[in-house]
């Protein structure tokens, strides 16, 4: 039996964000269908340069048979008359200055979308709206970092995974930098290899603690460290030295951290 190929619903509007979106989701495999929400009344109401026009649905619909995608358009109009258009000029002649797009968004179109998306049984509801560039550059982070995110949820949170070739960063608490153990890789020992596990320190920031740990030799020079209690912040890359447990000052050999748990 095949596969379910996971579904996507995006909001089309006709413009180049949108589109690509639609067009990244085809090319990732998903099943897409592209949706517009109809809010003006008969032919074409709003100017040229407004959204949700019949040009912008036109165009939409010219992308979706590009891209060889269901387009579906979807009336929402009266609801639109009777809820932001009424607001809409009820504010201005109670003297104030009503922004109708945030209504919009409010009332009607992100809850409406989400609607459609769960009837058709999407997985994801994409958008092209408010597309941002999640960073500076991979270069720029190092897992533990919390200054300089540029973000704010709310509470402190840090670095806690870096993929360069997915050019992503995952942020989260500080428990999410907790480390159980590590792959050591290139490793060198200032004596005979350890036949098999023993007990060690380990440091891995040239000027941090050292961790009580157990070492494992697994072959093709590396071995496994795993914490007794869980460190944190140990990201692939960093040096790691090994140190006697009953002669702390006595290094025993060293390598680079290759992956971790």
């Amino acid at each position: 039996m095949s596969k379910r190929r996971r579904k996507a619903v995006v909001a089309m509007s006709g413009g180049v964000d949108s589109s690509v979106a639609a067009a990244l989701l085809v090319d990732a495999g998903y099943d897409v269908t592209g949706i517009m929400l109809k809010l003006w009344r008969g032919e074409e109401i709003n100017h040229d340069s407004g959204c949700c026009n019949v040009g912008a649905a036109e165009d939409a619909r010219r992308v979706a048979d590009v891209l060889g995608i269901p387009f579906y358009v979807h009336n929402y109009a009266q609801r639109f008359a009777d809820t932001v258009i009424r607001n809409f000029h009820a504010d201005y002649l109670a003297g104030r200055t009503p922004n109708p797009c945030v209504r919009c968004n409010q009332w009607i179109k992100f809850g409406t979308l989400l609607e459609r998306a769960r009837a058709l049984g999407a997985d994801v509801l994409a958008t092209g709206h408010y597309a941002q560039v999640r960073h500076r550059g991979i270069v720029r982070y190092t897992v533990g970092q919390r200054r300089g995110l540029g973000i704010s949820l709310g509470a402190p949170v840090f670095v806690t995974a870096l993929d360069a070739a997915g050019n992503t960063l995952t942020v989260g608490p500080r428990s999410a930098l907790a480390c159980r153990a590590a792959t050591i890789a290139e490793v060198s020992f200032t004596d005979a290899p350890p036949p098999g596990r023993m007990p060690i320190l380990v440091q891995y920031r040239a000027h941090g603690d050292v961790f009580p740990a157990h070492l494992t030799p697994s072959g093709k020079g590396e071995v496994r460290v795993d914490f007794d209690a869980p460190a944190e912040a140990v990201a692939p890359g960093q040096s790691a030295a090994f140190y006697s447990v009953d002669y702390p000052d006595e290094l025993l050999g060293g390598g680079v951290i290759a992956s971790t748990d």
